[in-house]
């Protein structure tokens, strides 16, 4: 059996300057030194404000992580994603760059791999712990600052919290949390809801989060696996005959307050063909409201679902913001939600795991 010459993985990662090629790829770091942030190499990812930062991890190796949405790896991963290409070719590329030596190697026997199917990875216990417990604790004494910023800075209707299950993390003293759980609290829990009413994901809105760094804070890859979209359901079980897409739970909230069911992409990169196809699927033909972000990537997520969601057949309307404003800033400003539909019955999400108590008194 003859031999082939290939470079070695660790090798050429271990010669790789990491931050040099980010800067290539994304442009500049903002910043210098551990606090330098580039913008995310994916190519569908508009990272507006850079969310990439460069760590060693324990082998050695120079890994970077997109604290906005999630992407990571090392540096053949930002080429992969960046250039299109597959991990042969940006090792080759790598390989020829930093002068790195190839190597003799006997190709392996050929197996025959059994298709397995991979059904989506769901939330793991902890996970789901650590949002049951912030659920009840957004009630407690313990929870009261998370309960004021959301209800007094943010205007949110306490019912509308209490149906979609919303939490407080007081931070890591008052509540412990298993390792990959968001820690940098404390932070208001918003869990994502699948169609049926199930837990599969949540994100931490920290009160206030430390310079430079991310305002969400997410269970790891390991934890969970981020559907980049959660449904939101309004108090009294019926909503509107329309499905309002909006970017993150708040503002999906301020339309559950209106009366209408609604749907938060976890940041507006993730208006994805397949996001956009499950959530055709998951509206029951129901016509939907775009009510995205006034900026440029929130106009250029509704576009992609304008697009996508009319080829499923569905009646879409577009509802554009002002520039600079969301969802709850405009309605807060506005005082309204436009009447799209009469009400209609929505599905149980299932009973909490105790009974939330009333709101603490200030």
């Amino acid at each position: 059996m003859g031999v082939f010459r290939r470079y070695d993985r660790d090798d050429v990662l271990s010669r790789t300057d990491l931050g040099a090629l980010l800067d290539e790829l994304c442009g500049p770091a903002r910043g210098l030194g551990r606090g330098a942030r580039w913008h995310c190499p994916v190519p569908d990812h508009v990272d507006a404000n850079p969310s990439v930062t460069v760590t060693v991890g324990r082998r050695g190796i120079e890994r970077w992580k997109c604290w906005s949405m999630g992407h990571g790896g090392t540096a053949i991963d930002a080429l992969c994603v960046a250039r299109g290409i597959d991990v042969k070719e940006a090792i080759e590329e790598l390989g020829r760059r930093t002068g790195a030596v190839e190597t003799d190697v006997a190709p392996r026997p050929r197996r025959t791999a059994r298709r397995v199917h991979e059904s989506p990875r769901l939330l793991a216990p902890a996970a789901v712990d650590y949002v049951l417990a912030a659920e009840r604790l957004l009630w407690q004494p313990a929870g009261r600052r998370v309960l004021e910023y959301l209800v007094d800075e943010r205007g949110l209707d306490p019912d509308v919290l209490r149906a979609n299950r919303v939490g407080a993390d007081p931070g890591p003293r008052t509540l412990r949390r298993a390792t990959g759980l968001p820690k940098a609290g404390p932070g208001a829990v918003f869990p994502a809801v699948d169609a049926d009413g199930a837990i599969v994901y949540f994100q931490t809105r920290y009160l206030t989060p430390a310079r430079n760094r991310p305002k969400y804070g997410n269970p790891t890859s390991e934890l969970g696996a981020n559907p980049k979209h959660g449904w939101t359901r309004p108090a009294g079980g019926a909503a509107a005959e329309v499905v309002v897409v909006c970017e993150g739970f708040p503002d999906a909230y301020v339309a559950n307050a209106a009366g209408y069911e609604a749907v938060a992409l976890l940041g507006a990169a993730t208006a994805t063909p397949a996001v956009t196809a499950q959530i055709a699927r998951q509206t029951g033909r129901r016509a939907a409201v775009l009510a995205l972000d006034g900026d440029d990537a929130g106009r250029a997520a509704a576009q992609q679902l304008w697009t996508g969601l009319r080829r499923c057949g569905i009646m879409v309307v577009d509802l554009p913001l002002p520039s600079g404003t969301d969802l709850n800033s405009w309605v807060r400003a506005a005082h309204q939600v436009p009447d799209l539909g009469p009400p209609r019955p929505v599905p149980s999400p299932g009973p909490a795991v105790a009974p939330a108590p009333a709101i603490p008194t200030p």
